[in-house]
């Protein structure tokens, strides 16, 4: 009785979502046709020109036609009604996480245990094109969950800082190489406290709020690891990071808040840097400033450089067409519009020759015509090791939402003032634990 009350339950919220989301699928988009042959992914409606989400990748494979459903600019209307389709057998054929930066699943752990999703290796050993070479094997391996490949990651983010030279320069800021220490990064937070311009002057600008994250997933130490299900985060290494954070960092810190986003762009010297979670590809890099300088986000422990995949795609166990399903992903891996739209694609792509073939196209040594990208300059020595660190990545740090969640809420009550780092570290460990065991 308790699992026929289970199930109707998921079938009432899976219809009030649907009649209550039934005004958030555009009708631009082409109706679903009961016995087409097709493939149906779900997307957010476009805003604008640069938001063409994988349009150049549909067409048909095999006769099954790639079909888009889209809904309003609605994640977390988007969010809820994946989620309940998807524990119901319902939904889309094919499953891409994030979409235009955004992410549409809240736990992709949670997701690659429930049976929702099929191992993909069997088609990649079945694939006579594919050569393993011609992937970032790190980055690849990331998302295997207990043996089985449920997702193929398509583009990975490395963050990094942005600014130029004449910034760092006039605010007495020294970087030796193309690498900042936890150390030099401590140290200047420390300086900058003291020599900076005026109040309202920041050393980095928060762009997504996601900075605290990013160091978490960018340290020496992983304190979480899915497959095992054991955390460290209740531990003197992620206390003396938390406390790190909010005693040096937070204190130069800009937090992308409309307002604040509003005086950077009138006065570019409010903020010295700008957190780049989102990059990894030279040719986003290159169109942030003028004249950038890019350095990748200092590792706590000094670690090496941990990539995380960003954008990634699953096919559900109901798709009827799944050969056609793993084509369709293995063209978008080497489309080389990876951000839809005439834009580069705030990620490094895990498809190596798509990678060096971005590389070519900012260095000015080719053009990829097919979405109009031109160099904007040759990239200078510092930049390219840069790049060539990106895109030999020592670790992938999966990102998971629902994870990310615990941790800032904790966070927050820290910076606060409201608990101890101590008592942070034990709640979110606490609830990770749980989290990962239920």
């Amino acid at each position: 009785m308790k699992l026929i009350g289970k199930y109707l339950f998921l079938f009432l919220v899976l219809s009030s979502l649907t009649l209550n989301s039934s005004c958030g699928v555009t009708k631009q988009n082409t109706k679903l046709v009961e016995g087409k042959k097709e493939i149906v992914i779900y997307s957010l409606l476009p805003k604008g020109p640069s938001d063409y989400l994988i349009e150049f990748a549909l067409g048909h494979y095999d006769g099954i036609q790639v079909t888009q459903v889209y809904f309003d600019d609605n994640l977390e209307k988007l969010q809820n009604q994946l989620k309940v389709e998807l524990m119901v057998g319902e939904g889309p054929d094919v499953v891409c996480t994030n979409i235009l930066s955004r992410s549409i699943i809240s736990s992709v752990y949670k997701l690659a245990n429930s049976n929702i999703f099929i191992d993909l290796d069997p088609y990649l050993k079945a694939d006579k094109t594919y050569k393993q070479s011609d992937y970032n094997k790190v980055i690849m391996d990331s998302d295997v969950f207990n043996g089985k490949r449920f997702f193929i990651p398509r583009i990975y983010n490395v963050p990094a800082l942005i600014t130029t030279k004449e910034k760092l320069v006039s605010n007495n800021i020294k970087i030796s190489g193309d690498r900042w220490s936890w150390e030099d990064l401590i140290s200047t937070c420390k300086d900058f406290l003291i020599t900076r311009k005026d109040k309202h002057q920041a050393l980095i600008y928060d762009s997504r709020n996601n900075l605290i994250i990013d160091l978490i997933a960018n340290s020496k130490e992983s304190f979480i690891n899915y497959n095992s299900k054991n955390t460290k985060f209740n531990s003197q290494n992620f206390i003396k990071l938390l406390k790190d954070y909010k005693n040096y960092i937070c204190p130069v810190l800009m937090k992308a808040t409309d307002s604040n986003t509003k005086a950077l762009f009138a006065d570019d010297n409010l903020a010295v840097m700008k957190l780049a979670s989102y990059t990894g590809d030279p040719i986003s890099y290159l169109a942030e400033v003028n004249s950038p300088s890019i350095y990748l986000l200092p590792s706590y422990g000094n670690g090496g450089v941990y990539g995380v995949p960003q954008e990634m795609y699953a096919i559900t166990a109901k798709c009827k067409y799944k050969q056609a399903a793993y084509d369709f992903i293995q063209s978008m891996m080497k489309s080389t519009n990876l951000l839809m739209g005439k834009q580069g694609s705030a990620g490094a792509a895990v498809y190596k020759p798509l990678f060096n073939r971005f590389m070519e196209a900012a260095e000015g040594k080719g053009y990829i015509s097919d979405i109009g990208i031109k160099m904007y300059r040759p990239l200078n020595s510092e930049e390219k090791n840069v790049f060539s660190e990106i895109a030999n990545a020592s670790e992938a740090r999966l990102s998971d939402d629902t994870i990310n969640e615990m941790i800032t809420t904790a966070v927050d009550k820290y910076i606060k003032g409201t608990i101890t780092a101590e008592q942070a570290t034990i709640e979110i460990d606490r609830k990770a634990k749980l989290f990962l065991n239920e």
